[in-house]
């Protein structure tokens, strides 16, 4: 399987496919940064949906719990790692949205 680190860190931009600092795989839906209020702070970052489900550890206030982030779910990342930009969706609803998004992810072995 690949890694994330093995493809070139694109910049950040709507319609981005990519990876946040607790490994979970988003696609980008804003134009640009966001402020967003979390537990411990303000913070400026760029937000979208989650295209792969995945179990996370918690942070701040849910230190030492794990839990799951659906396809679908809200997602955000202050500085994402982004693999590739899908083209041509501006039309398509969330799901197909996210459907290809995973498909990015499964022709690049992620």
């Amino acid at each position: 399987m690949a890694k994330v680190t093995d493809f070139p860190r694109l910049e950040a931009k709507k319609y981005a496919v990519a990876l946040c600092s607790k490994n979970v795989w988003g696609v980008i839906m804003v134009d640009e940064k966001q402020d967003i209020q979390f537990p411990d702070a303000v913070s400026s970052v760029w937000t979208g949906y989650a295209c792969r489900s995945t179990v996370v550890a918690g942070w701040g206030v849910y230190e030492g719990k794990t839990f799951m982030k659906d396809v679908g779910d809200l997602w955000a990342s202050r500085d994402p790692h982004v693999i590739a930009y899908l083209d041509g969706v501006e039309n398509m609803n969330l799901k197909e949205i996210l459907a290809l998004a995973r498909n990015a992810l499964a022709v690049r072995n992620l």
